[in-house]
């Protein structure tokens, strides 16, 4: 088993198992995401995200928090709501 670029591969033939992880597509997307805040925090403006979650499953709280996480990683502000 060998990780390359974000992915883990099993196996050596070409239809060898592989499990795909989000991780790099998310944080190229929050390092994109850096310079427009600098930007908007350079005009005046802040930027931010509402999150919306309907649920008190476990599950649904976990994501909330991580999705808080990566989004103060970045340098936004945030508010919640659940319904």
């Amino acid at each position: 088993m060998k990780q390359v670029a974000g992915r883990v591969e099993r196996g050596g033939s070409a239809g060898g198992a592989r499990i795909l992880t989000g991780q790099p597509v998310a944080e190229q997307i929050q390092e994109s995401l850096k310079p427009r805040i600098a930007a908007l925090r350079e005009q005046g403006r802040k930027a931010g995200i509402l999150m919306v979650r309907c649920g008190m499953e476990a599950d649904d709280v976990a994501y909330g928090a991580d999705g808080v996480g990566r989004i103060r990683c970045v340098g936004t502000f945030n508010e919640s709501a659940a319904c």
